[in-house]
């Protein structure tokens, strides 16, 4: 409807641009707000159940709290690319199944009071993630089954999606950098393009088969991609690559031989613990790995091990370990390298380094 001049029945002091407006709570199911728009008050459509669409204005910058609070009809919302900030509870009670953020350089930032957030995420099922919004996202329980970024978008915050999460494909396009802490759920195909440089701790979880990670790639996280127990191909790729502790825990898909490639720079842990490869080989380089909290295969039922660099502060000994062949990149046998749990059997073939 047209904007009215009449300042009777105003509710909650509705205003537009700063003149009050009203009308009858039940006397439309729309509201499109024009390009002229910039400024739009608390309790705008607070409580209307016949309201089912609503369109802002591609001026707004502040959706404030409370804004369409309490409106049963409405399923879509798109936020235009305007706004930088919405106000606590301003669709709460509101259950929108989909959200576009429209693509924007500028930061999108969503307040919340008492643990209580802009949405009801349990209802959200499809998200345009079109701006960058910070660590914290508020779609931390969203069942999301469709999710796509946008070209703006250089950081994905935590928490996109839940355990509910079921997203056929998910492209992290070339503009996105890092993939934060716990960012993305129920991810059933993923595909990182290049230019993603860090990925971090329990970053990216789902049923995907295989993984190829790009050649920009500095740095997983501890426990990035733990627990994919669907994930049977692992292609490694990066530049100074560092991997976190337990990045790849608990993936027994992964079979066969494990190939660390001369670009890794640094390894925490055991990163492949309690996966099902029973062949390493470490690619041969004049560079050593680093391992600063110490580095060892115990929960990896490793055979054979092909050892190219050195890695400092490390222990490889393994009940299941059968042969060692060690490169020309150690010129004495660190302590403790063949160190094994099992004292009472001689379980490996030692090959000393070559000349």
């Amino acid at each position: 409807p047209s904007i009215p001049t009449s300042t009777k029945n105003v509710y909650q002091g509705r205003q537009i641009n700063g003149n009050i407006i009203s009308f009858t709570d039940n006397e439309f199911v729309s509201y499109e707000f024009g390009p002229s728009v910039t400024d739009i008050s608390e309790f705008m459509f607070y409580d209307i159940p016949t309201l089912t669409t609503l369109k802002l204005g591609g001026s707004i910058k502040l959706i404030p709290g409370h804004f369409a609070n309490r409106c049963p009809g409405i399923k879509e919302i798109v936020i235009p690319a305007s706004v930088d900030s919405i106000g606590e509870w301003a669709f709460r009670d509101t259950p929108i199944k989909k959200v576009v953020m429209e693509d924007g350089p500028g930061k999108l930032a969503m307040n919340w009071i008492g643990g209580y957030g802009v949405f009801d995420t349990d209802k959200i099922e499809e998200l345009h993630y079109g701006r960058n919004m910070g660590n914290y996202t508020q779609f931390y329980n969203s069942p999301l089954r469709k999710l796509t970024i946008g070209k703006y978008v250089t950081e994905i915050g935590s928490d996109v999606g839940s355990a509910d999460s079921d997203i056929e494909e998910l492209i992290v396009p070339s503009n996105v950098r890092i993939i934060a802490d716990g960012a993305l759920k129920g991810i059933r195909k993923l595909i990182l393009e290049e230019g993603l440089e860090e990925i971090g701790e329990y970053g990216v979880s789902g049923t995907f088969t295989s993984l190829h990670l790009p050649g920009t790639l500095r740095k997983i996280g501890n426990n990035a991609f733990a627990n994919v127990n669907t994930l049977t191909d692992l292609e490694i790729r990066g530049t100074d690559l560092e991997i976190g502790y337990h990045a790849f825990h608990g993936n027994k898909g992964l079979t066969g031989t494990l190939v660390i490639p001369t670009l890794v720079r640094k390894l925490d842990g055991n990163p492949f613990a309690d996966t099902s490869y029973d062949r390493l080989v470490i690619e041969p380089s004049d560079t050593p790995i680093v391992c600063p909290e110490g580095m060892n295969f115990y929960d990896t039922p490793f055979k054979s091990y092909y050892i190219g660099r050195q890695l400092e502060n490390i222990s490889c000994g393994l009940p299941t370990l059968q042969e060692v062949t060690i490169g020309k990149c150690y010129k004495e046998i660190p302590k403790n390298f063949l160190y094994t749990r099992v004292r009472d059997k001689k379980c490996y073939k030692k090959v000393e380094p070559t000349a």
